[in-house]
């Protein structure tokens, strides 16, 4: 199964495909030029849902959440690009599409980086081509590609089947990225998952938590 990240911007959108062994089968940047207004957004949505609608394989898709520390008149511009490619997504008939997610930045910049609060400063790009070996030609290419990666690891950090050594994968986990798969549930009253705890979770139970953290990030599935 591959997975899709998407880096929304007004500036240039950010799309990445990888497959299931995290390697790039695809990518674009979406520049709007002079572009403004609904035209924009209709543009850039547009190209998002050719960008699915190409894949030929069956394929799970997520999109970067809002950061809410965020201020100014781009914040209501950025919600409104977001609402757009979620409900287009939902209503378009996109052929291999199994779901769709929203993860938060911070958790896509702790798993793929090991610290949610890494500023997209000068040295940026620098930074994730350290961490993966990978040039990229803008940050909006770079944090598609650690949203779809983030996203694959939800997944493989979830599968208890007998085709995939489930335990060798968390094994190799390190306590950071294991942290950012049960953000939503760490420390939340009742979750049973501190950063205690999970020292001491074993694999299969630890599967059981990241499928119920990445339920929290679901915005729809299909059948395919």
């Amino acid at each position: 199964m591959a997975v899709i990240g998407i880096d929304q911007s007004f500036s240039g959108t950010g799309l990445v495909e990888i497959d299931n062994a995290g390697k790039i089968k695809r990518q674009e940047i979406v520049n709007t030029k002079k572009m403004s207004g609904v035209e924009r957004l209709s543009f850039i949505v547009d190209k998002i849902v050719d960008f699915c609608k190409a894949a030929d394989e069956r394929f799970v898709v997520s999109r970067e959440g809002y950061s809410f520390g965020s201020k100014g008149r781009a914040t209501f511009s950025l919600g409104e690009l977001g609402g757009c490619v979620d409900l287009k997504l939902f209503e378009e008939d996109i052929p291999f599409l199994v779901s769709y997610y929203v993860l938060p930045p911070t958790t896509v910049r702790k798993f793929s980086l090991g610290a949610g609060n890494v500023k997209k400063e000068t040295g940026y790009l620098l930074t994730v081509y350290d961490k993966f070996g990978i040039r990229f030609p803008d940050d909006n290419q770079a944090d598609a590609f650690m949203i779809a990666r983030t996203l694959l690891g939800f997944k493989k950090a979830a599968c208890l089947t007998s085709n995939f050594d489930h335990e060798s994968f968390v094994k190799g986990l390190t306590l950071i990225e294991k942290e950012s798969l049960v953000s939503s549930l760490l420390s939340v009253k009742g979750s049973g998952v501190t950063k205690a705890t999970l020292k001491t979770m074993d694999h299969k139970e630890f599967a059981l938590k990241v499928s119920e953290s990445l339920k929290n990030y679901l915005c729809f599935e299909r059948v395919v």
